[in-house]
């Protein structure tokens, strides 16, 4: 059994901890509570209780008062997870698509959330939805449903928000254990076979990943106007994490490459009359798209490791063939197990590898907070094995000579 931490809380219940005189951390006798006020606020106070039961009853008594200051909520599950939607819109979050799809195809998808009132939802009805949605076909990662259970306890975290609270209680969702960030990256070898296979037009592109470690939408939408040739800029507006970003074109390799993708932008422009406002282009002029069948292709022959899985609907139900020798079989998706992202990785292990500081490297990777970075900081066989290396260099025991 795993042991409580110290001062840690348990159903709204918990013992404040203080250091005694030799700076040892203890827990005081008496429990502590916290409850949501009729104001929608956090009310943090002593039960003068020692023991957990007492404590738990005189918890329960000021939940009680407090619901009896306001009207029964009428709000059901459905109007809270309204407000989520609309505040995703307001501040015009990109994830404001996703989050809508996964309440409006998972979690009012579950008969007893699709109609229940707001006070009814409970740790116990949070644990039933987790089974529920783990039974459902196909393969639904820990992470997924966690991300659903987060927008159910944000519904309600808007709700206490409310001038007037519509709810007066924030139930507890039990999180599940999530798989670990992906590890994966490329060496040179391996990445220079991948490019080899693909269409022309994705070369470049993937080369510009590898180098600069961007995100493959700030790539994908850089504009020839964001190029300064004469002082060796680029120039990304506002990233992901809402800061602009500058990259050094001072790197040959790079600005070869940007310059041949404006000497294409210009010929395809004179050719067909048409503006090609973007550095990496199709063929047409049109920004580059959705790459992920070229890039399953190109692994495929490169000979890496590709996964097979039914396709789904947006519902999450079999897409079947309707004719032929498969009808009423599944179609079936290939999927690399390497993806594109996988260069962002790599170009911030490059970083590091040579030399730069880590300041440095978030400031031209686009990393915000160093928690981040440090998640995506891989350490390969060949960074250990040049350690040992290092360190059998330096590392002297006395009285031991090298076995001839």
């Amino acid at each position: 059994m795993r042991k409580r931490k110290p001062g840690s809380m348990k159903n709204g219940l918990w013992r404040p901890v203080y250091k005694d005189k030799d700076g040892i951390k203890r827990e005081q006798e008496e429990y502590w509570c916290k409850y949501y006020g009729s104001d929608g606020k956090p009310v943090r106070e002593s039960t003068h209780e020692t023991k957990y039961k007492p404590a738990a009853k005189y918890l329960q008594r000021c939940k009680t008062r407090v619901a009896g200051d306001l009207p029964a909520s009428r709000d059901t599950l459905r109007s809270l997870l309204d407000l989520v939607i609309d505040n995703y819109k307001t501040k015009g979050k990109r994830s404001a698509k996703l989050a809508k799809a996964r309440i409006q195809n998972h979690i009012l998808k579950w008969d007893f959330f699709s109609s229940c009132k707001a006070s009814e939802v409970t740790t116990e009805r949070g644990r039933q939805y987790v089974k529920w949605r783990q039974s459902q076909p196909g393969k639904h990662s820990n992470g997924t449903i966690n991300r659903e259970l987060a927008l159910i306890k944000f519904a309600f975290t808007l709700g206490h928000r409310e001038e007037s609270p519509r709810i007066t209680f924030k139930p507890y969702m039990e999180m599940l254990p999530e798989a670990k960030p992906r590890q994966g990256f490329f060496e040179d070898t391996e990445f220079e076979k991948v490019v080899k296979l693909l269409p022309a037009h994705y070369r470049s592109f993937m080369w510009f990943l590898k180098i600069t470690s961007w995100r493959i939408d700030e790539a994908r939408n850089l504009t020839c106007d964001k190029v300064d040739l004469d002082r060796r800029w680029i120039h990304l507006g506002f990233s992901k994490n809402g800061e602009p970003r500058l990259f050094p074109l001072n790197i040959d390799e790079l600005e070869n490459l940007i310059i041949n993708q404006i000497i294409s932008a210009d010929e395809i422009e004179k050719k067909n009359k048409i503006k090609v406002p973007y550095v990496f282009h199709m063929p047409d002029g049109r920004k580059i798209g959705d790459l992920r069948k070229a890039w399953t292709s190109a692994c495929e022959k490169a000979g890496l490791q590709i996964t097979e899985r039914p396709r789904r609907n947006a519902a999450g139900d079999l897409i079947l063939y309707a004719r032929g020798p498969n009808k009423g079989k599944p179609k079936m998706v290939k999927t690399a197990v390497a993806i594109p992202h996988d260069l962002r990785r790599t170009g911030i292990r490059n970083f590091r590898r040579r030399g730069l500081m880590e300041e440095v490297s978030m400031k031209l990777s686009g990393h915000k907070t160093a928690s981040v970075f440090k998640r995506y900081n891989i350490v390969d066989e060949r960074d250990l094995i040049a350690a040992g290396e290092t360190l059998n260099a330096t590392v002297k025991v006395s009285g031991q000579s090298k076995a001839n």
